[in-house]
């Protein structure tokens, strides 16, 4: 890849197709092991995240790879984050579930 890849402006370009890039690693400013960018990046988890990121500029493209660090417990039904089941005000009726289970990423 080449290097104007590694450059901060470069990758929050990239990082956009999952969300709002908002911080990068001190690794990754200083370019230190040119084998991925870590960048904390603002994202709306009612909308589908890739796992792949096609990139194309000046007739060069390259996929991506995408891996999450971290992904809080996300309930898809109530649209809300959650510490455990136990907690969805959808789902939970006098500490009983009543429908499908926590999506969990």
């Amino acid at each position: 890849m080449p290097l104007e890849y590694w450059r901060p402006w470069a990758i929050f370009s990239i990082t956009r197709g999952i969300g709002t890039p908002l911080y990068l690693d001190d690794h990754t400013m200083k370019k230190i092991g040119f084998f991925f960018s870590r960048v904390l990046v603002d994202i709306d988890l009612l909308s589908l995240l890739p796992n792949h990121l096609l990139v194309e500029h000046s007739g060069f493209t390259f996929i991506a790879d995408v891996e999450y660090e971290w992904l809080p417990p996300f309930c898809s039904h109530c649209k809300m984050i959650v510490q455990d089941l136990a907690q969805c005000r959808v789902f939970n009726v006098q500490g009983q579930v009543v429908g499908p289970q926590h999506q969990s990423f």
